[in-house]
């Protein structure tokens, strides 16, 4: 099944204020180029808004941006430099990690970034300046297994973890070159998400046991600490 076109943008570290523009209202920037802001019946609706948005945003310094200024030219059409105070919007290009954020405190909702509302947790946001697949493979995992109805959860807890992990691998950097799953960080983030790593036979655990959603205030202590020692060395 071919990918949408415009996940193919979510490849870039940076984008022109015109493209961020386009991909805000849902439109290819390939297919409408900025050529078409001459022509406002053929811009998409809802492009006019963006870009005024975002042009303001980089003028104020709410997004990270390498501003570039329009060109200026004398009486024979000859540049003479960056014309002072303005911003092209084909030339400036605005920071992804910082987009996403602005977005997000707007509550913007789903874009061609992905969902990014307020709500969702830093941690799990790919877009995000500290995301770490690794970490939102376990929580993922974590919520997968345990939301599971007893018909189809069996075996051990990191059986299924390692289970869910193998087939996610590729949405989160665990394959090796050749594309296969890596055994070694699968192992050791099946750990991290066990919540029996004694180990022993084999139960499912009542729907009451375990919750299938996680605390909604991540920062809260909770009530019981293991006293066993976890390893601080692991290999990824």
């Amino acid at each position: 099944m071919a990918a949408n076109a415009l996940e193919f943008w979510r490849l870039s570290e940076a984008l022109t204020i015109f493209q961020a523009a386009m991909l805000i209202t849902g439109h290819d920037p390939d297919v409408h180029t900025s050529e078409d802001t001459r022509n406002w019946e053929r811009l998409p609706a809802g492009y006019g808004a963006a870009l005024n948005a975002l042009r303001v945003a980089v003028r104020n310094g709410s997004l990270q941006a390498k501003i570039v200024g329009l060109t200026g030219f004398d009486e024979y059409e000859m540049p003479t430099g960056e014309i002072p105070g303005t911003i092209n919007v084909d030339a400036t290009y605005i920071d992804v990690p910082s987009l996403i954020e602005y977005l997000r405190k707007r509550n913007f909702g789903t874009t061609a970034f992905g969902t990014v509302a307020a709500s969702e947790p830093e941690y799990l946001n790919p877009f995000g300046r500290f995301y770490a697949p690794k970490l939102a493979a376990a929580v993922y995992a974590w919520l997968a297994v345990t939301s599971q109805t007893t018909e189809a959860s069996g075996g051990t807890p990191k059986r299924r973890i390692d289970k869910w992990l193998r087939e996610n691998a590729a949405a989160y950097g665990l394959t090796k070159a050749d594309g296969t799953a890596n055994e070694e960080a699968i192992q050791q983030i099946s750990k991290i998400a066990n919540w029996r790593p004694e180990g022993g036979a084999a139960k499912t655990p009542a729907r009451n046991d375990v919750g299938s959603t996680p605390p909604t205030n991540p920062s809260t202590p909770l009530k019981k600490v293991s006293k066993k020692k976890l390893s601080d060395d692991f290999p990824f």
